[in-house]
């Protein structure tokens, strides 16, 4: 096997792209009418409850949703690319990751607008009330950087 100096980049893209999904998946993600949902209430769904003395009431505001839990799968699947990285091309390598990295980016970005309310949660919420909040902002910075330092691979000589 040869020594192949553009896996690094690709390597610490990937270091980047998990802590970047860890941000997301532990901390603040959404902000709706002042409650902050974590990043795994996010994608796999959210249901509040209140409780009057005996009286008890849930109400489920989220459901799962795909394309936030593309986030995780995207992120697992640039891991795997930089294992198995011996037997592909590593400018294939780092356009891979790149590309999965950049798709993450976006969906951080746009997940105000992917999430899946409820029926009865999308009566009582306004879109203008939901809102990403400045911890996956700085998650999907992350990622848009790790897909810069994959991208970075690309453009080094051998």
């Amino acid at each position: 096997m040869k020594n192949n100096k553009f896996i690094s980049f690709a390597g610490v893209s990937v270091i980047i792209g998990i802590i970047a999904l860890a941000l997301f998946i532990f901390l603040p993600a959404i902000t709706i009418n002042d409650t902050n949902l974590v990043g795994y209430e996010v994608i796999f769904g959210f249901t509040t409850a209140e409780s009057w003395g005996p009286f008890s009431v849930s109400f489920q505001v989220l459901e799962f949703s795909f394309q936030l839990f593309l986030v995780i799968l995207l992120t697992i699947a640039a891991v795997i690319f930089v294992l198995i990285s011996t037997i592909l091309p590593s400018k294939l390598v780092n356009l891979i990751v790149l590309a999965l990295f950049a798709v993450n980016a976006v969906l951080i970005f746009i997940a105000p607008e992917i999430i899946v309310l409820t029926d009865a949660a999308s009566n009582l919420v306004d879109q203008e009330d939901i809102m990403l909040s400045w911890e996956a902002i700085v998650s999907g910075v992350l990622f848009s950087i790790a897909g810069i330092i994959g991208g970075y691979g690309l453009l080094k000589n051998n």
